[in-house]
């Protein structure tokens, strides 16, 4: 059951002596090496009331426009809290990324959350960003190093010239 789409949010009905619970795993603790479960801890849940939980945020796409230069997509947030209905928990968010462009960011605020959903994070909060590599910035910090010693190189010269010919 723990290992379905939905993972942790996954409504599980528990038979409690006969009688049968709605719940979800608010904590579930596995052995470090075998990776098996050893504890886990439910919240019994009302099917009409509104719950939070975590849920994770996928990237999907390709950022194109942040790869044509040279640039990195960064994924700040990798879960996000909302708010809803046992039934309409999603079992994670995507967002796309086909747009993304260097020094822009997708925010809480652009998600498009499902009928039912929402949450009370900072609508500001960033979820993924276009960033330049520090390799890039160092390969452009270099060009612009020889840039400058080749237009220096070529005042030299000319000044040079320049004296030559008024001898």
């Amino acid at each position: 059951m723990l290992t379905t789409d939905a993972g942790l949010n996954a409504l599980i009905n528990l038979d409690i002596d006969g009688e049968q619970h709605l719940s979800i795993v608010k904590e579930m603790q596995r052995n470090p090496v075998k990776r098996s479960v050893t504890h886990v801890d439910f919240i019994l849940i009302d099917r009409d009331a509104d719950i939070e939980v975590e849920v994770p945020v996928t990237l999907e796409g390709e950022a194109t426009l942040v790869e044509r230069e040279n640039g990195t997509v960064s994924q700040v947030m990798f879960s996000l809290t909302i708010i809803a209905k046992p039934g309409r928990i999603p079992d994670q968010l995507v967002v796309d990324i086909s747009n993304l462009e260097i020094g822009e960011s997708i925010r809480v605020a652009d998600l498009a959350l499902p009928d039912g959903v929402r949450t009370e994070i900072d609508p500001d909060d960033p979820i993924a960003m276009g960033e330049i590599t520090r390799a890039t910035l160092e390969s452009e910090a270099e060009d612009a190093a020889a840039e400058e010693a080749a237009e220096a190189a070529d005042e030299v010269s000319a000044e040079g010239s320049a004296g030559g010919d008024a001898s």
